[in-house]
């Protein structure tokens, strides 16, 4: 019984390989002497003590499966700050994601009623989408218009002089968008509808 308890405690506490050898004495002494600076510029470049750490711990073990494209078997200082600095932005985007998904959940979720898809959100921006697509499909001269006369608030008379086109050209510009907008956009949401 002794065996097998000390056999599955050995196992538990060696993550590395049983063998000291299987790592080189040069990896181990660049880990140890540059650990520390490591460590702080992960600091700076994550949110908080635990995403440093992980940071570094997924660039050490990137640096480690890459160690036969180094000299001597050691990364080189630059290719260690580049290596966390990129698994960072790596883990900031995920973050970003995660708390982009949680928001949307909390606001499909915070209705009146707390039902699912109530107010729908998601068929909101489904049409803002199709809308997005469709105003960009528009010829130049109508999207500028549609753009500075809704974005913009500039008035017909502003618009006319920003553009360089008559008063009557730039109304025109602004109904032929908008008629075009709703034969692209009308039909497209009815069809997401059926």
């Amino acid at each position: 019984m002794r065996t097998i308890r000390n056999k599955r405690r050995s196992e538990q506490t060696n993550s590395l390989p049983a063998d000291k050898n299987a790592i080189p004495a040069k990896w181990q002494e660049w880990i140890e002497l540059n650990n520390a600076k490591l460590l702080n510029y992960a600091r700076q470049q994550t949110r908080c003590e635990h995403d440093a750490e992980d940071v570094l711990q997924d660039a050490i073990a990137r640096m480690w499966k890459l160690r036969d494209r180094c000299p001597d078997g050691v990364p080189a200082m630059s290719f260690a700050y580049q290596t966390i600095r990129c698994r960072a932005i790596d883990i900031g985007r995920q973050l970003d994601r995660r708390s982009i998904r949680e928001d949307v959940t909390y606001q499909l979720q915070d209705t009146e009623r707390g039902e699912w898809f109530e107010d729908n959100v998601v068929e909101k921006r489904e049409i803002a989408v199709m809308l997005g697509q469709a105003l960009r499909a528009l010829p130049s001269k109508l999207r500028e218009v549609i753009e500075v006369k809704i974005w913009g608030g500039l008035t017909f008379a502003q618009i006319a002089k920003k553009v360089g086109a008559p008063l009557n050209t730039v109304t025109s510009r602004y109904r032929y968008a908008l008629a075009h907008l709703r034969r692209q956009v009308v039909p497209l949401q009815l069809d997401t509808r059926s």
